[in-house]
């Protein structure tokens, strides 16, 4: 039996085929601003941006800064996170106390709310139909049947009658 032949290397300077690309097809790139329909921009809009740009680049330079590499690495970081976790304390303590008040608040807003329906059951109480029917008939007034209730046409004629009454009464 024959020794197996060894398979052909491949040299550098026979290069691998590459694949056939697609055509490229035009692509909106990423980076590209989306056009907005008409929207005028407010006066003194156009800062907004720039300064959160400016933010943004000087918030991202920050870490690398030799201030802070210093301060990390030396014994001022114990201080420096007690008052950064001090703060936070104070900041929850603060939003607790603004919760416990909203819930007085909230609280108080249901007693009122009680306390207006039990005035509410009270007020209905005394203007009642038949209650105020008695105190008008001890007054001497009379309740009207429905086929004596008319209504008035409001004309520049009616509108010229009231105002020579209204006068008449008044002088």
């Amino acid at each position: 039996m024959g020794a197996a032949a060894p398979a052909p290397s491949r040299s550098p300077a026979s290069p691998r085929p590459r694949p056939k690309r697609k055509p490229a097809t035009p692509r909106r790139s990423r980076s590209a601003p989306r056009r907005r329909a008409n929207l005028s921009t407010p006066p003194g809009g156009h800062l907004i941006p720039l300064a959160v740009g400016r933010t943004a680049v000087a918030v991202r330079q920050l870490p690398d800064s030799g201030a802070i590499v210093r301060l990390t690495r030396g014994r001022a970081w114990i201080p420096v996170l007690g008052i950064l976790l001090i703060g936070i304390v104070a900041l929850n303590v603060a939003t607790l106390s603004l919760t416990a008040s909203a819930g007085k608040i909230g609280q108080d807003i249901q007693t009122l709310g009680q306390e207006n329906s039990v005035l509410q059951a009270r007020e209905a109480q005394l203007l009642t139909t038949d209650r105020v029917q008695s105190a008008a008939s001890s007054l001497g007034l009379a309740t009207p049947s429905t086929a004596d209730i008319t209504y008035r046409d409001a004309g520049r004629e009616a509108v010229a009658t009231a105002a020579r009454r209204l006068a008449a009464l008044s002088g």
